[in-house]
């Protein structure tokens, strides 16, 4: 498989979220351990070797992300549960006093849900499934250009947080990288990777339900790709 029409069936977030954190990750264990391979242990790199390193980063990008999920879980934990709930526990100033009043509304009248005026009362499971409901709607009327954007953005620094914490890990275990000023480094990185993984997903949360918000009830609901494709 070509390397270009293999990038060429990815979306934002396989690129974001997983294809890149991957690749910091292969390279990043590439360098402290030479012997893995072929991998980067020439400067110059063929078609054949770039579409297997490209496969073998999409790979290691899932399974640092199945590391990542964990992180996620303790992060939001420690931080009064996710931004996407925040609305519906008040923790976090995700949305205008103005805009939470007419979420419950709107949230009846596109979703077709009884939702009720105290967001309080939904458990989290049941938010949860609306929530998920939320972005089909959004997405199905095309406004989700900006959602799956920080989503991507959000899935990134989650990965290369969790790849920087392997990498860290390997560096330790290697006694011929030991430098306490190295582990600052790295521990810096995934200090900052951190911080913005938390700042995209509280801007997916806002995003997700400004736009939802703004949907009008004689809006087309359909992206708005298909409907511009549909009229030329």
């Amino acid at each position: 498989m070509e390397s270009s029409s293999f990038l060429k069936k990815f979306e934002f977030y396989e690129f974001a979220g997983v294809l890149a954190p991957g690749v910091v990750t292969v390279y990043g264990l590439a360098r402290i351990y030479p012997d893995l391979g072929i991998i980067l242990k020439d400067e110059k790199v063929s078609f054949g070797e770039l579409g297997l390193l490209l496969i073998l980063a999409f790979v290691a990008g899932h399974l640092i992300q199945a590391f990542g999920n964990l992180i996620e879980i303790v992060w939001w934990k420690c931080s009064g549960g996710k931004p996407s709930d925040w609305v519906r526990t008040g923790k976090g100033k995700i949305l205008a006093a103005s805009q939470a009043q007419v979420l419950p509304a709107r949230i009846r009248e596109l979703l077709r849900t009884n939702c009720p005026d105290d967001l309080h009362t939904i458990t989290p499971q049941d938010w949860f499934g609306i929530t998920r409901q939320v972005y089909a709607t959004v997405r199905k009327a095309g406004r989700a250009d900006r959602v799956d954007i920080f989503a991507g953005n959000y899935g990134l620094f989650r990965g290369v947080a969790a790849g920087f914490i392997v990498i860290l890990v390997a560096t330790y275990n290697n006694t011929e990288n030991e430098s306490w000023k190295l582990y600052a480094v790295i521990a810096l990185v995934i200090l900052l990777a951190l911080d913005r993984m938390h700042r995209f997903g509280v801007h997916y949360a806002r995003e997700l339900f400004v736009q939802f918000i703004d949907i009008q009830p004689g809006e087309t609901m359909q992206p708005k790709k298909a409907k511009e494709a549909a009229d030329e």
